[in-house]
């Protein structure tokens, strides 16, 4: 963790997820990796919701923008 996320996360601005490359939109391996999770609990978090997702044709997608939202919105789900 940089100095920059480490003081975002205690200051309680928005965290900064890495982007991969400036993608827009993740795949569930590289959010799973991103998170630190599987990428079966990626796909579960996608089907309840929790992680938002498009459809692209037959490909599921994330875009770093629910990623973002997912993160920031961990702590507030725990209440």
């Amino acid at each position: 963790m940089t100095a920059a996320q480490s003081h975002a996360s205690t200051s309680g601005q928005r965290a900064v997820i890495p982007r991969q490359r400036d993608k827009l939109l993740l795949t569930a391996e590289e959010v799973a990796h991103a998170l630190g999770i599987g990428r079966t609990k990626v796909y579960e978090l996608m089907a309840s919701g929790r992680l938002g997702s498009v459809t692209i044709g037959r490909l599921r997608r994330v875009p770093v923008t629910h990623l973002d939202d997912f993160v920031n919105n961990l702590g507030s789900e725990e209440s």
